[in-house]
């Protein structure tokens, strides 16, 4: 059941990449695609009860504090608010796909497995970016919609820019890390330059996206050999240098387009304020709605508690912006938790990261000590991703919804898989 538990969720993530919230939707409410793999993942733990040594990990005792925390904020609501109360409750409870996944992969010692599944999809992935962009601005009317998800019809394409961004980020932080390592050769060059091409779609147009792969750019340039990631960067120089010579300006048919002038209004956005550009207003809007969460929640009455699972906090919080109050939490998955679960659940999430980072960077080292140059560079790439979840989850509602928060658990497992199999194989070795 762990191999079979594998395969159907690397089909579920490959669908949430590529086709966002229209793959979400796929299937009969409330019981979507993701819930019937949730529930295999579920059977595979029932099954198998191999999976209690994990709870010996103390990033999985954190886990599971945060869950039950989570839970302890859930279900007092779901009286009252019925399955909204659930659907807010999915940001904690997909937790348990790191449960299933840490638990199925070091069951199979499926490592090579997954990375080779990994390795082959990414070239698609980095040429249908440029297709699920450009082509909504081209031919919106004459694009399919599904016949599922809000109001009976969701576009086909339904990508955002952050999670592009981070799935853009998670392919770098491979190629550079991991492929290498790998018995066959990737064409990287080739996937260099589509790679670029999708940078240029998503990170100029984007704060966030831009942001989330520039943190992860760094963290790449200090954990890597300059053999591997100067040609990366030699390639952004080379291309930010020929879009200021050439003046390259694309239109986009929004407010933004694709130039050095909007990258370099990006920027200036992030680390302060850029006159005459479109983004300020959201910018505000969202600081200012961070305020009031830190003001009832660290200040206020909900400190202890937050507001709950299961309320609508743009509308309880006077920031909706929808007519249909289709916004039900702020743009950053981090304060969706202080503003949930009050400082308790803020301090069990951050706590929960600060150990999967500290056991997984010793996983790396140890690895590394003990000459298993492979499994230690798997450790660091899943650093890069989740530090690009981390990012992103911080300026948009990601980690809430399945096509961001199962990926970013099912990673989270992954790592934790890591850490288990490095404390067996150490185990096993002493004895």
């Amino acid at each position: 059941m762990p191999y079979v538990f594998l395969i159907a969720l690397s089909v579920l993530l490959i669908g949430y990449a590529f086709l966002g919230r229209s793959f979400a939707y796929l299937g009969l409410a409330p019981i979507y695609v993701g819930e019937i793999v949730f529930i295999l993942g579920l059977a595979t733990l029932l099954v198998n009860r191999e999976w209690l040594h994990l709870r010996r990990l103390n990033v999985v005792k954190w886990l599971v504090l945060f869950m039950l925390w989570g839970a302890l904020r859930t279900i007092p609501f779901i009286s009252r608010y019925g399955t909204n109360a659930l659907r807010d409750g999915a940001s904690w409870g997909y937790g348990l796909f790191a449960i299933f996944i840490g638990y199925s992969v070091a069951k199979e010692f499926a490592y090579a497995g997954m990375m080779n599944f990994y390795r082959k999809w990414i070239k698609y992935f980095v040429i249908w970016v440029p297709v699920t962009i450009l082509l909504p601005l081209i031919a919106a009317d004459e694009l399919p919609t599904l016949p599922w998800g809000p109001n009976g019809s969701i576009p086909f394409f339904s990508l955002k820019g952050g999670d592009i961004a981070v799935h853009l980020s998670g392919i770098l932080a491979f190629m550079i890390l991991i492929a290498p390592f790998e018995s066959r050769k990737l064409r990287e060059e080739a996937i260099m330059a589509c790679w670029f091409i999708s940078f240029l779609l998503v990170g100029f147009i984007g704060r966030a996206a831009l942001l989330t792969m520039s943190t992860v750019s760094v963290f790449l340039v200090l954990s890597s050999s300059p053999k591997r990631w100067f040609k990366w960067f030699a390639m952004v120089c080379i291309v930010v240098s020929l879009s200021i010579l050439l003046n390259l300006k694309i239109n986009t048919g929004s407010e933004r387009e694709i130039s050095f002038e909007q990258l370099a209004m990006n920027v200036q956005s992030v680390f302060g304020t850029a006159e005459n550009y479109s983004g300020e207003g959201s910018k505000e809007w969202r600081l200012l709605w961070w305020s009031r969460i830190i003001e009832y929640t660290i200040f206020g009455e909900y400190f202890w508690t937050g507001k709950g699972y299961g309320i609508n906090l743009a509308d309880d919080d006077g920031f909706q912006v929808l007519d249909d109050s289709a916004l039900r939490s702020p743009h950053n998955g981090h304060l969706t938790f202080l503003a949930r679960g009050g400082v308790p659940g803020f301090v069990l999430w951050t706590s929960l990261q600060a150990s999967f980072f500290i056991s997984l960077f010793k996983a790396f080292r140890r690895w590394r000590k003990g000459g298993f140059v492979a499994e230690s560079q798997l450790c660091l790439w899943v650093l890069a991703y989740w530090l690009a979840f981390m990012v992103n989850g911080a300026f948009d509602v990601f980690l809430e919804g399945p096509q961001g928060g199962i990926w970013f658990w099912s990673l989270f497992g992954f790592g934790i898989s890591l850490i288990y199999a490095e404390r067996q194989i150490v185990a096993s070795q002493v004895g």
